[in-house]
């Protein structure tokens, strides 16, 4: 087992810097992108899509970096359960760093937090985050999920065009996009996970606390998941209806 202080340090340092990250750099980025665009937005408008601007572009590094991990570390991938690996474990606290960061400037930008679906989600990065580096297990599969997150970016850009008050078939557009990457990089992947937790797992060679960390962690995590392409659907199916009425009404013009 790794020196525990070390990697609290270095989660603490990385909640640090995305705090810092999301509260100082983005807002500067958001200003020069929109310019006057943003400055006529409300300050809780610019608030939320400083913040969906800080997810789009951390998903879409950690996904880029998992993706180099999954192919560069090939040693990596033949041995799922223990190999080490520098790089995941850098990324996999950054992950836990993100989260907990996310969760500190919704409350003090006070902005809407869904209070089961956050608990659930810090719960299962939590469980997931203390064996993959404290134990260092697992870091393969811990890529496999992060890489996942290449469906977020599309989240974030739908909520961004939201906010600026783009049409209806811009977004609808959008949600397509984000409900075909969503499906295939994170639902078809679900019974990955469990393969190797029950399958290639042996908890009489393990800690116990490994073992069921990996299943509860993911049961969570999966849960979520499909709670969230439940509510996608619903968006794409709302959006696309907008859309159809929206046109009616251009026609009977």
């Amino acid at each position: 087992m790794p020196n525990c202080q070390y990697v609290y340090l270095e989660v603490m340092g990385c909640i640090l810097v995305n705090i810092f990250f999301i509260k100082h750099v983005v807002p500067k980025l958001c200003h020069q992108i929109l310019k006057k665009q943003f400055d006529d937005l409300t300050q809780k408008k610019r608030n939320k899509i400083n913040l969906h601007a800080a997810i789009l572009l951390y998903t879409s590094v950690a996904s880029g970096v998992s993706v180099y991990v999954l192919l560069s570390d090939t040693h990596t991938f033949h041995e799922r359960l223990w190999k080490y690996s520098d790089v995941a474990l850098c990324n996999l606290a950054m992950a836990v760093g993100f989260s907990v960061a996310d969760i500190y400037v919704r409350l003090t930008w006070e902005l809407k937090l869904c209070p089961s679906m956050y608990i659930h989600n810090i719960f299962a990065v939590a469980i997931l985050g203390y064996v993959a580096l404290i134990h260092e297990t697992m870091l393969y599969f811990a890529s496999v999920r992060i890489f996942t997150a290449i469906s977020v970016p599309f989240f974030a850009v739908r909520i961004i065009l939201q906010e600026l008050g783009k049409k209806n078939y811009v977004l609808w557009s959008v949600s397509l996009g984000e409900i075909f990457v969503y499906f295939y990089f994170r639902i078809i992947l679900i019974p990955f996970h469990y393969y190797v937790v029950l399958y290639e797992a042996d908890p009489q060679q393990m800690d116990y606390l490994v073992f069921w960390g990996w299943l509860v962690g993911g049961v969570t995590l999966d849960v979520i998941y499909l709670y969230w392409f439940g509510k996608l659907l619903m968006t794409f199916w709302s959006l696309g209806t907008s859309q159809k009425v929206e046109k009616n009404r251009e026609k009977l013009k």
